[in-house]
């Protein structure tokens, strides 16, 4: 048999990220009895929380469940929430923040008003195989105005796309021309996916932007946990 050419991951051991790119951000999370993460939510960002061991109680958008091994839950984008541990045992999940754009968390004190925004608060858990980046921030934010400039382009290649293709698709739904319909939408993936590359290179570029931003704002306060006394 010949070796796999992929990385395997074991959740008693790989307690870090271990995928983090602007499309997703995944890791293994451990915590201990009483543990209590931070009450945030995410601007853009879908969580799924899936147990491995152990018990979680979750409080999303105001409501609280208890999740076992096996269990999966969600915090979609906007909703407030904050996991812990139910019981005397330390309870293992993976996470999965997907997309992965900046700032990444929107934390919330007692007070109900968000923090300012907190840029790289998942690099706790480590850079997986993401390099940091050594740029100054001037060349980094060079570099996020040209990745825009390239989205624009293609975003008016893709409309110039959508608006013959589609026209096609017009005249043929009209003429009842079913054979055209399809090739007349498949004319459009083309241009769709150059455009969605070129949003995901502005999404690095502004990811890099604030990471390096970040390195450099040692003083950064963390926001507090919650008392794990309710």
């Amino acid at each position: 048999m010949v070796a796999a050419p992929f990385t395997v991951f074991d959740y008693r051991k790989d307690i870090r990220n271990i995928i983090v790119s602007p499309e997703i951000r995944g890791r293994f999370l451990r915590m201990e009895p009483a543990e209590v993460g931070p009450w945030h939510s995410h601007d853009v960002g879908h969580e799924i929380f899936l147990v491995l061991d152990g018990v979680a109680e979750f409080e999303i958008a105001g409501h609280t469940q208890l999740v076992g091994p096996g269990q999966l839950c969600i915090a979609w984008a906007g909703e407030k929430h904050e996991v812990r541990t139910h019981g005397d045992q330390p309870m293992t999940l993976f996470l999965a923040v997907t997309p992965h754009l900046e700032p990444t968390h929107t934390f919330w004190p007692k007070s109900e008003e968000p923090l300012p925004p907190h840029y790289a608060s998942w690099t706790v858990a480590g850079l997986a195989d993401q390099p940091a980046p050594v740029a100054s921030l001037t060349t980094l934010a060079t570099r996020v105005t040209a990745a825009t400039r390239q989205l624009s382009a293609a975003l008016d290649s893709l409309t110039a796309s959508q608006e013959r293709s589609f026209a096609n698709l017009a005249a043929a739904e009209s003429n009842g021309d079913n054979s055209a319909i399809k090739p007349a939408i498949d004319a459009v993936w083309p241009g769709m996916r150059a455009a969605y590359v070129r949003m995901r290179e502005l999404e690095q570029a502004w990811n890099d932007l604030t990471l390096r931003l970040a390195g450099e704002q040692s003083s950064y306060p963390m926001p507090e946990k919650r008392d794990a006394e309710r």
